[in-house]
């Protein structure tokens, strides 16, 4: 049965990757001009600033990041606003393909098999895991990720890497060693104020639980080890430790700075898919290209099911993650649709325990 089960999950994931990839191919396969992407950074407003003749977006900055990288750029200089280590992986991706693209069929796969992972662990029946990996695949905007060199899909792989390690059964070192190179992915990716610190607490909270307190520091030196080493270009650029703190201080400082986007704006990009263009004098709507009907459903149903929880320890970590996250993103100003990669997965989890429980409850 586990067979049969496997085979029709990789078909799934087979299925929706062609289908994926054959809507976005020529974004995909387009190869990769660094030299006219040099000339548009170089144009730009992370440049020249008010001066800038053109502004480029995340995604076109982080592609020509990746190349520079790969390079030997001093990962300080270009993007410093975040970690290397996403873009490193793009910049792979240039080395072998000559594509900054091609690696995000990859961790499309590998993203549909960790949440299937994920669900088999938590002990959902097969068709609900199919029903979900199906729907993550399709009708979110996972597959939207394919076109664009954004760090959400890795930070995504992290993350559910993350709780797969967390439910392992035995509360072994091996486990927490895992746990700390997933982490260690994790602030590696992308910044990691206030965020990483949710994640952090949820290693406490399960170890707390397990009587497991004392092997958390593992966790936590093996993801400190993995951030820096994702900075080794910048050390041997002959930058010190000492330097390197300051330069954290001096990014914290800037991501903590006078902020104008309003708080709880992803409401409106959740149940709406569009928000106020706040920084105009008119009021004006964006529209979020990555959303549909069914992510307002899923949001307020997954809500309602909050009520029908068990509250096993399994449980509490998963409500304590999504809502812990959902508070950070509605008091943090989140304002795109691409950050509800991370919570999507986890409202489909909840939403499947709390129809267990009902059918449970009809059953008797």
């Amino acid at each position: 049965m586990a067979r049969y089960f496997n085979l029709v999950l990789t078909g799934l994931i087979l299925i929706t990757t062609i289908i994926s990839v054959a809507k976005y191919r020529s974004e995909i396969f387009q190869l990769s001009d660094m030299a006219l992407l040099g000339k548009a950074y170089g144009e730009s407003q992370y440049v020249l600033g008010d001066q800038a003749i053109n502004k480029i977006d995340d995604a076109t900055l982080y592609t020509y990041a990746a190349g520079a990288y790969f390079k030997g750029e001093d990962p300080t200089t270009i993007n410093f606003e975040h970690p290397p280590l996403g873009k490193y992986v793009f910049g792979l991706s240039l080395w072998l393909f000559g594509r900054v693209l091609v690696i995000n069929i990859i961790l499309f796969v590998l993203v549909q098999f960790l949440f299937a992972k994920l669900l088999k662990i938590l002990n959902f029946a097969p068709m609900f895991i199919l029903a979900a990996v199906g729907y993550f695949a399709l009708g979110s905007s996972l597959s939207n990720h394919l076109r664009v060199a954004l760090l959400d899909t890795q930070i995504l792989i992290w993350s559910l890497g993350f709780f797969i390690a967390l439910f392992i059964k035995r509360e072994t070192w091996q486990k927490y060693l895992l746990l700390g190179l997933m982490l260690g992915g994790l602030i590696s990716t992308k910044y990691f104020f206030p965020i990483a610190f949710l994640y952090a607490g949820l290693v406490l909270v399960w170890a707390g639980m397990h009587r497991s307190i004392f092997k958390v520091g593992l966790s936590l030196l093996i993801s400190l080890g993995v951030y820096l080493a994702s900075y080794w270009q910048y050390f041997n650029h002959s930058h010190s430790i000492l330097e390197f703190v300051k330069f954290e201080w001096y990014r914290f400082r800037w991501w903590t700075g006078n902020r104008t986007i309003p708080k709880f704006i992803i409401l409106q990009t959740i149940l709406f898919g569009k928000f106020p263009m706040w920084w105009e004098t008119t009021k004006k709507y964006q529209i979020d290209g990555d959303w549909n009907i069914s992510w307002p459903i899923l949001f307020l149903s997954h809500l309602a099911a909050l009520i029908k929880q068990n509250f096993l320890p399994h449980q509490i970590v998963i409500l304590i993650y999504s809502l812990g996250l959902l508070v950070i993103y509605l008091f943090g100003s989140a304002v795109y649709g691409r950050y509800l990669l991370q919570l999507i997965p986890f409202w489909i989890i909840i939403i499947g325990w709390a129809f267990k429980n009902v059918t449970k409850k009809s059953s008797h």
